[in-house]
């Protein structure tokens, strides 16, 4: 395996964790990196904070130039791939080179779901995923007054955050009734919101946009409810697709995202994905989904990479969970926090003056799924317990106290 080429499509979390884990374990492969941006690896998660100023372009970065000298990897930036050759292992770059290799890491990410209602190109219509999207932002909305973000998702509630200040207007607009409808409960949902139209955001809520078009030198936005809104900018925030636009090969299958085993590989054995563009098994319901999150994708690269110089390793399965400030608010969302699960058995706890909301989602005596707004000191402890399926009969009754003794759990598990 020491000569086998090493061929990754991406440099992000979960590229970087696969170079890490392959010079674990072989120090010589050739390894090679392929990435669209043209620069070093950053992470889209920081991207809100540099559109609102807080950090520079070099705080976006994760690793320096160094990263990749000293892991011997050839890196290859501001070049796109467009072509997957997978019966004769080859890699076809939009300038036209050929890469071949002996193993290939698909770690592409995601690309954000487009708006049907816009007809054709409009330059103040935008999305953030890269850090082109985000300095487009920053440059168009020096000069705008009222700003809509199509979707209601952390990662938009994150961008109206972001742009929010007082001689400006930031509205959101989502289909769905609720905000952060993936995430929470309608409940949880409503405490947010109340916190985040104290700040001056506007909603549209159950509405979904129809039509956007040039008014004069503004956009005129329209829902399905009739609205009409004129706005400087609309930022579209409705969901990521994985970014498998190069696979016209259809031997590798994908579904939300490219489908995956427990050693990332897909169904063509010396071909792998991690990251967001990977669908992979879930560690509560053995169902197969996109963990669209920071550590899970570096969680999958490692995986991948230390298979793919020999080294074989399994991930038993995934446990989403998103931890992150909102405004005023700090709330994690940990493994299944909708009660779509015909089985789950709640537990809640609130406090409406403290704004402190606690939801326990339990299956056979374990819990399965958390929301903790607030009060999230023991966010570890109890991921811990998701992830470990431990029974908590016993102390069930006991989990609707925020004062909650972890510590005898603990000591129970011991």
């Amino acid at each position: 395996m020491g000569k086998a080429k090493q061929v990754i499509i991406g440099n992000s979390a979960a590229a970087l964790s696969a170079v890490k884990a392959i010079r674990r374990f072989d120090s010589s492969c050739p390894v090679t990196m392929i990435s669209a941006d043209n620069c070093l690896a950053y992470s889209p998660v920081l991207l809100p904070y540099y559109i609102s100023g807080k950090i520079g372009r070099e705080g976006l970065l994760v690793v320096g130039a160094d990263f990749y000298e000293r892991n011997r990897v050839e890196l290859i930036l501001g070049n796109e791939v467009v072509d997957v050759d997978t019966k004769n292992q080859r890699v076809q770059l939009k300038d036209g080179s050929i890469l071949e290799y002996d193993n290939l890491l698909i770690a592409s990410g995601g690309a954000p779901e487009k708006l049907n209602a816009i007809g054709k190109h409009m330059a103040r219509v935008m999305t953030l995923r890269t850090i082109d999207d985000a300095q487009k932002i920053v440059e168009i909305s020096k000069s705008a007054k009222d700003i809509l973000i199509s979707g209601a998702g952390l990662a938009s509630l994150e961008v109206a955050n972001a742009l929010r200040r007082q001689d400006r207007r930031v509205t959101v607009m989502a289909k769905s009734k609720q905000i952060l409808s993936r995430n929470a409960d309608a409940e949880c949902a409503s405490i947010i919101q109340s916190e985040i139209e104290k700040s001056g955001i506007g909603f549209f809520l159950g509405r979904d946009v129809t039509e956007i078009a040039p008014c004069k030198d503004k956009i005129r936005v329209s829902s399905d409810m009739d609205d009409k809104i004129t706005v400087d900018m609309v930022i579209v925030g409705k969901g990521v697709n994985p970014n498998v636009h190069f696979l016209r090969d259809k031997r590798v299958k994908i579904d939300r995202g490219i489908l995956v085993n427990e050693k990332m590989e897909t169904n063509i054995t010396n071909i792998y994905a991690s990251g967001d563009v990977a669908q992979s098994k879930s560690l509560l319901t053995n169902d197969h989904r996109v963990f669209a999150n920071w550590p899970s994708a570096c969680n999958e690269g490692e995986i991948a990479g230390l298979n793919m110089v020999g080294h074989e390793t399994k991930l038993p399965g995934e446990v989403g969970y998103n931890i992150l400030p909102i405004f005023n608010r700090t709330v994690a969302f940990l493994g299944e926090t909708k009660a779509n699960c015909p089985a789950a058995e709640i537990v809640k706890y609130s406090d409406d003056k403290k704004g402190i909301y606690r939801k326990f989602l339990l299956k056979d005596n374990r819990i399965i799924g958390a929301i903790l707004l607030e009060a999230f000191q023991d966010v570890g402890i109890v991921l811990n317990l998701i992830i470990r399926r431990v029974d908590i009969s016993h102390r069930k009754d006991e989990l609707a106290n925020n004062h909650f003794s972890w510590g005898k759990v603990l000591h129970d598990m011991a």
